[in-house]
């Protein structure tokens, strides 16, 4: 976990009129999200206490929330300005087919 974030939203289960707080936790790595998520919904004990929750979108594919989080939408244009990028090198480049 590299960052936690306190943000008001509304839940889209069961419709609410007003917003909520919840916890947005950021990691270095997809795979540590499966982790995470079992701690939380199995139950955190903090100072005595057993703090447990159910996650929202930790079953999301990385892929669609990083394009969620972009704005990107599919069969879509992606625009990349002139420097924002860089082409890798070839001993970097690797396939999984």
């Amino acid at each position: 976990m590299t960052e936690l974030e306190l943000v008001d939203k509304k839940s889209i289960m069961h419709f609410q009129a007003h917003t909520s707080k919840f916890v947005k936790i950021y990691t270095m790595l997809p795979r540590h999200i499966t982790h995470l998520r079992a701690l939380i919904e199995k139950g955190l004990v903090f100072m005595g206490s057993t703090f447990w929750t159910t996650t929202f979108e930790s079953n999301m594919p990385h892929p669609l929330r990083f394009m969620i989080d972009n704005d990107m939408t599919g069969m879509s244009w992606i625009d990349l300005p002139k420097g924002s990028y860089s082409v890798r090198p070839r001993s970097y480049k690797k396939t999984t087919n």
